[in-house]
C-alpha cells in the first residue's frame, strides 16, 4: 500500500467516498481503516521514540498503555508532552 501524508488522509477518504459511491463503500471502509491504523501506528512509534531519545525510562505498563491506545488525538497529546516531560508519568498527566 502506498503511504499518504497524514495531513491528507481524510481528504483522500472523502474524495473516494464522493467518487466511488455505494458500490465502493466496502473498499473505502477498508482503505480508510488501513490509513487510520497506519497513522495511529506512526504516532505511537513517535511517542516511544521521543521518550527513548530523551532518555526517559518507560515501564512495561506505560509501554502497553501507549501501544494499545486507539485514540490518535490522545497519542498526539502524549507526543507533545513527551517532548518536555521529565518522566513517563508526566507524559500521561495533564
Amino acid at each position: 500500500m502506498c503511504r499518504i501524508d497524514p495531513e491528507h488522509r481524510e481528504e483522500v477518504i472523502d474524495f473516494m467516498q464522493d467518487h466511488l459511491g455505494e458500490q465502493g463503500r466496502p473498499v473505502i471502509r477498508s482503505i480508510a481503516d488501513a490509513l487510520r491504523d497506519e497513522g495511529r501506528a506512526e504516532v505511537t512509534e513517535d511517542v516511544l521514540s521521543v521518550l527513548d531519545a530523551r532518555p526517559i525510562p518507560v515501564s512495561k505498563d506505560a509501554r502497553q498503555r501507549i501501544l494499545t491506545c486507539q485514540d490518535v488525538a490522545q497519542l498526539e497529546q502524549w507526543l507533545r508532552r513527551a517532548v518536555v516531560a521529565n518522566s513517563v508519568g508526566n507524559t500521561f498527566d495533564i
